[in-house]
């Protein structure tokens, strides 16, 4: 699980989500509204909103994707595997027992654990 250290509120500016990812290394980034998780963002969403309107004066809101995946962090990774490919999901946000986000879950991480289980080389 990648490790995020921000999430984003939904009113925020394009930009910030942007700068956000830069200084946090990350790619992706949940989305809050009233201290709920709403969604997810992505720097592909970004660019692909900017593209289309500027971005200068959106809000997460307007580029995020809805109805994100949102797994326990004692979840079995073949369930979260499982509920990502029902989903069509490519992330999944790992939170704790009370809700808070703990990381993010993706594709890599999930090739990485059935290659260690399975005794195959990382590939890195």
């Amino acid at each position: 699980v990648k490790k995020v250290s921000k999430a984003v509120e939904a009113t925020d500016p394009l930009w910030m989500a942007w700068r956000t990812m830069k200084e946090g290394d990350s790619k992706i980034l949940p989305v809050m509204s009233q201290q709920k998780i709403i969604g997810m963002v992505s720097a592909q969403d970004i660019v692909r909103a900017s593209d289309h309107n500027g971005g200068q004066t959106m809000t997460v809101r307007e580029a995020m994707s809805l109805d994100p995946l949102i797994v326990n962090q004692d979840t079995p990774i073949v369930d979260v595997v499982q509920a990502m490919i029902k989903k069509d999901q490519q992330h999944a946000i790992v939170v704790d027992g009370g809700a808070q986000i703990v990381g993010i879950f993706s594709w890599s991480e999930a090739f990485m654990y059935f290659l260690e289980r399975n005794n195959l080389k990382n590939p890195a």
